[in-house]
């Protein structure tokens, strides 16, 4: 999660709750140019495996991925995976450093990855009710309900915020390629995304419903 385009750097922390329990914690910090995402486990079994993963986006002025950067820690998994965004040319191109595969796809000039797609609605500028997601190649489009206000109580105080219902849905037939657990269960067509926005653009909360689980990610701090 992230703060609005007018805060020039600031950082939001997230305890990330699932069954109860405490499973991880998130930071996410937003400057004018890049997004960065950090997740680490606070604990590690068969239901909550550890992931321990760090998402780098350089982002232009309308929040589009311009290098998505991800670095993957995550059970067995140890990846580093690059996307270079060309939206003069209409193409991404993705390498994978696990098997020095490299592919290129095609993208609109409008599409973005779930995270800088997070960060736009988070700006509450002309919102619009259908989003491009690149969901690791693949094309997916978000459908974001009409805004609702409510006050949430939270680790540092009532915030008075903005709620979005956000669905996701397949544009292709083409199955999604699994790349990292996080960008993988959110964009999903089993997958229901309410997020809270505070007045100052700030997420607060965010809660992730697929099928009967769900998992929430609450602010516990913001950092300058």
């Amino acid at each position: 999660m992230l703060c609005a385009v007018s805060i020039h750097c600031i950082t939001a922390e997230y305890n990330v709750n699932a069954l109860g329990m405490k499973v991880a914690f998130i930071s996410f910090t937003r400057s004018k140019t890049q997004l960065h995402v950090e997740t680490h486990s606070l604990r590690s079994n068969a239901i909550f495996p550890s992931i321990d993963n760090e998402y780098i986006i350089d982002v232009d002025s309308q929040l589009r991925p311009l290098k998505y950067t991800r670095l993957l820690k995550q059970k067995k998994l140890q990846d580093k995976v690059l996307v270079d965004y060309d939206y003069s040319q209409l193409k991404a191109t993705m390498f994978r450093q696990s098997d020095n595969s490299i592919s290129t796809y095609a993208v609109q000039d409008d599409s973005r990855d779930v995270f800088s797609f997070i960060a736009l609605l988070s700006t509450g500028d002309s919102i619009k009710r259908q989003y491009l997601i690149d969901a690791n190649g693949c094309p997916w489009q978000a459908n974001v309900s009409l805004p609702t206000k409510e006050v949430l109580s939270t680790n540092i105080g009532k915030i008075s915020t903005v709620r979005y219902e956000v669905r996701f849905k397949p544009l292709s037939q083409k199955a999604t390629p699994y790349v990292d657990m996080i960008t993988f269960n959110f964009v999903n067509e089993n997958t229901k995304l309410n997020i809270w926005v505070s007045d100052n653009k700030i997420p607060i909360k965010a809660v992730a419903r697929k099928k009967a689980v769900s998992m929430s990610w609450e602010i516990i701090g913001i950092k300058p």
